[in-house]
């Protein structure tokens, strides 16, 4: 390969960031581009779904009306702020419209936080050390749940420095802050942060305080049957049959996600629904107006969840063995599950599984519990187009049956399991670091880097040694990608077409997206190149270069060279991000330097893909 040169990328930002902790755990500290601000429990049952994170006060506090007229028909969820701002998101209601304009750390999902959240605010970040009122306190989506008043020294003034008044530059004012639920016609909730009053006698023409705030949910499920994700969790499936697990299993609430309807209207084959275990790919198919089934889980808006499907029959196997509602014994002759973890190799007993630990879904008594009927998956059966898989949940038989009957419909979700290990399979490819598109050391996505044997080319960047607009970012891959989408660009384009491990969002990493690949899947034991390693987009961010052994050859064995069936070559791949008009930019595998060649060289690319943390 010739027309190599070194080069630094112009528009690399430069600045220090702070490593970012995997979970925040305490008050007041830089989390999720705010500050951490406590949990709440949306469904009121003390079991925490998600972070609450209170905006910085310089982009994300303002003085504003709740509505610019004083009139009815506006959101009353006590919880709901994400709802609440979404439905008043316009020029009427300047509060609401000012949070959800706010973009803080990266971060654009900010709003304007129902009462209760408020009040979780209120009682983490007091600013002061007067004394409360109390005749307020109550709070059900508080976790835990506090379900007595405040007394006058409980809760304290914030231990968080930053939230002190006088002396923290992120305090709350001691005055009422708006919440975004609606008190009555006139009036709209508000916070006293001087005393914890709950008020709800201003006008809603009266300007005040608001402070934005956004959610993270809570990453990781523990209990069977514990509020996650929109539903409940119901156990973990390993798509590839390998017993290490790649999603969490969400089943969603009954009074929402069950129903009674056909699996189809005809008893006719539907193409690309004979999966036993990818259930959102069996649901699309399905969803196309003759599946009522399918249409009435594709449909749902769940807990602000829009990807809720129909299961297919090892998903809903699982979730009668987590979740069984019965003592009844269990059919025999059904049980194994090779998408189970650990898979599962034999059939059942008659006592297990046992009925379900999980008192919400215990038959009689638990409000969520599967009824003893059958339950459709969105599996056609093997035997017959004709036929559509379902379990009889009072035993765990799996029978086929005409499409045509109406049977019990309950939607499911997926939540991504969050990768551990470097090299390991993930998201149809091997999990390659963390990054940070706002360069502030939060990770806000899992970087994939794709099976060699089909995500692996040797192409050129561009057929012509000539610019293209819109290519020059060193994080955003998917944007360049896109930009380079066309026959003139060979190896975006080969990118861009791939479908690996059911996934199509595959792209031409960006040069710190590619850093990052090289920093953490390094082939070999060769010296760095210490005039490079920079990234502000790594996590934590690095903002000194490579030392001549760190980064080390990679610890994934099969990305070490010689040895590894997935290494990459000490070459150069290209990345999306253009050096100038007529040059592209790669990272050598060898040493780690970054160079550019000439747009119509051939070399190495990989493709990668994103999954949100």
């Amino acid at each position: 390969m010739s027309g190599a040169l070194q080069i630094t990328f112009q528009n690399m930002r430069s600045f220090t960031a702070t490593p970012a902790e995997p979970l925040p755990t305490i008050i007041g500290q830089a989390y999720g581009g705010g500050f951490y601000a406590g949990q709440i429990s949306t469904t009121g049952n003390s079991v925490a779904d998600y972070y609450l994170v209170t905006g910085p006060i310089s982009t994300a506090e303002s003085n504003k009306q709740w509505k610019t007229s004083n009139s009815a028909g506006d959101p009353t969820s006590v919880i709901d702020g994400p709802t609440n701002s979404t439905t008043m998101n316009s020029g009427t209601y300047p509060a609401a419209q000012f949070c959800k304009a706010v973009t803080a750390g990266g971060f654009n999902d900010w709003y304007m936080p129902a009462i209760n959240e408020l009040q979780v605010l209120y009682f983490n970040l007091k600013p002061t050390t007067t004394s409360n009122n109390t005749s307020y306190g109550l709070n059900p989506n508080a976790v835990p749940a506090r379900t007595t008043y405040y007394t006058a020294g409980n809760p304290a003034q914030t231990t968080a420095a930053d939230f002190i008044t006088s002396t923290g530059a992120q305090a709350f004012t001691n005055v009422a802050y708006w919440s975004s639920t609606e008190a009555s016609t006139y009036q709209g909730f508000s916070e006293k942060f001087n005393n914890g009053q709950v008020y709800g006698y201003a006008s809603k023409t009266t300007t005040s305080k608001v402070r934005a705030v956004r959610r993270v949910a809570v990453a990781t499920p523990t209990v069977i049957g514990q509020v996650f994700g929109g539903g409940y969790y119901a156990g973990v499936i390993s798509t590839a049959g390998n017993s290490v697990a790649d999603y969490y299993l969400i089943t969603g609430p009954v009074a929402s996600a069950q129903g009674t309807y056909q699996c189809k209207s005809s008893n006719t084959a539907t193409s690309g629904a004979t999966s036993l275990i990818n259930g959102p790919a069996n649901s699309a198919a399905m969803n196309d107006g003759s599946s009522t089934a399918a249409q009435f889980c594709e449909g749902l808006t769940v807990g602000v969840f829009s990807d809720w499907y129909m299961p297919a029959i090892n998903e809903l196997e699982i979730c009668y063995y987590n979740l069984k509602p019965t003592t009844q014994s269990n059919n025999t002759s059904y049980g194994i599950n090779a998408n189970a973890v650990p898979a599962r190799a034999s059939n059942y007993t008659a006592g297990n599984p046992a009925q379900t630990s999980a008192a919400a879904f215990v038959t009689s008594t638990g409000a969520e519990a599967y009824t003893a009927v059958n339950y459709w998956s969105s599996t056609e059966s093997t035997a017959s187009a004709t036929l559509g898989k379902k379990i009889f949940f009072p035993y765990g038989g799996q029978y086929n049956n005409n499409k045509t009957a109406s049977y019990l419909t309950r939607a499911v979700r997926r939540v991504v399991v969050p990768p551990t290990l470097i090299g390991q399979a993930f998201g149809g490819g091997y999990y390659s670091g963390q990054i940070s598109t706002a360069g502030n050391g939060i990770p806000d996505y899992y970087l994939v880097t794709g099976p060699i044997s089909s995500a692996q080319s040797v192409l050129q960047y561009k057929t012509t040694n000539t610019t293209t607009p819109g290519t020059t970012s060193v994080i955003d891959g998917p944007a360049n990608s896109a930009t380079m989408n066309d026959g003139s660009s060979p190896a975006a384009q080969f990118c861009e077409a791939l479908t690996v491990g059911g996934f199509t969002d595959w792209y031409l990493p960006a040069l710190n997206e590619l850093e990052v690949i090289y920093y953490y899947l390094r082939p070999t034991t060769n010296n760095n190149n210490t005039g490079y390693g920079i990234n502000p987009n790594a996590v934590p961010a690095r903002t000194s270069n490579y030392t001549a052994g760190t980064p080390p050859q990679t610890s994934a064995a099969d990305f070490k060279q010689t040895t590894g069936a997935e290494a990459l070559q000490d070459a150069d791949y290209w990345c999306s991000t253009e050096y100038s008009a007529t040059r592209g930019g790669t990272v050598y595998f060898y040493t780690g330097v970054q160079r550019s060649f000439t747009k119509t060289t051939s070399s190495r690319l990989r493709a990668v893909r994103r999954v949100a943390v």
